[in-house]
């Protein structure tokens, strides 16, 4: 089970009095403390304003891990190629992989996968010839997965005079910052790749499509969820804090066991996902 709250990052003391989009914790004996607890239950609130809030779930704090994703810039992702090495006396294929993320949800499809592929035969068995061989298939490589995307996903490989004469040290670049992919050794070749960072994390709209899952998942689907207002009053709080970004605060928390069937040796698991504006250190874990 996964619970968001989106605060402000403000702290509060007294719930009937909590701003709207402050936080505060109270314990299972109904009172707010300024600190996280480290035994017993308890839980995050998030004010509304007026007297109301948001809460979230009751968290174990015998049994709970607290990580937190901060806001990152994201930048276009860049695969470098380290190293690449041949075995000439294996005669199988000599291949570099690219993964990339599914052109549609519809497909199912965890990632998609592009295989540049050079024989290793009798007649090409130089390291250098499998190499240039492999050169030209990724460079057709590339453009065959811009052409299936309906446009330039990954930079193309320089041909003809500016072509490159060696794979270690290629650099496989993203067009754009959202555009994930992979690169990976198959058959006769084995190597290494160094990735550059790569999406952005927590920004206002992914926190506040995190906010819709929420409420869908809470109260069911509204068509005019963004104009409408729940029992809690208007759910998308990311938008009115001023933030362009969040840090992620992520609580997992297991309740201690009720049963004695061995199906769950340990209680049910929750998630209290809680993002505050980027930067901020006022709030706690």
């Amino acid at each position: 089970m996964k619970n968001l709250l989106v605060t402000s990052g403000t702290a509060g003391t007294n719930l009937s009095t909590l701003a709207r989009g402050a936080w505060a914790i109270v314990t299972a004996a109904g009172v707010v403390q300024s600190s996280v607890p480290t035994t017993g239950m308890y839980k995050y609130v998030v004010g509304l304003g007026g007297g109301k809030y948001i809460e979230g779930l009751w968290l174990n704090a015998d049994n709970k891990v607290a990580t937190k994703q901060t806001y990152a810039e994201g930048a276009t992702k860049s695969v470098t190629i380290a190293s690449i090495a041949f075995d000439p006396t294996i005669t199988t294929d000599a291949e570099i992989h690219i993964q990339t993320e599914p052109k549609s949800a519809f497909a199912g499809l965890d990632y998609q996968e592009f295989v540049a592929v050079v024989p290793v035969t009798s007649t090409i068995q130089d390291t250098k010839d499998i190499e240039a061989a492999l050169i030209v298939k990724l460079t057709q490589l590339v453009k065959d997965i811009n052409k299936y995307f309906g446009k330039n996903v990954i930079t193309p490989i320089a041909e003809g005079d500016g072509a490159p004469t060696t794979l270690k040290g290629l650099v496989l670049t993203a067009v754009d910052t959202d555009f994930n992919f992979y690169v990976t050794f198959g058959g006769n070749a084995t190597g290494k790749t160094t990735e550059s960072n790569t999406l952005t994390f927590g920004t206002q709209a992914e926190v506040i499509e995190l906010e819709k899952e929420m409420a869908i998942a809470t109260f069911g689907y509204n068509p005019n969820f963004e104009a409408g207002d729940h029992a809690y009053g208007k759910v998308l709080l990311a938008s009115e804090f001023g933030a362009t970004g969040y840090d992620i605060h992520v609580i997992s928390s297991v309740a201690p066991a009720t049963d004695q069937m061995p199906l769950h040796p340990d209680g049910a698991k929750v998630e209290q996902w809680i993002a505050v504006p980027k930067g901020n250190s006022t709030f706690k874990a």
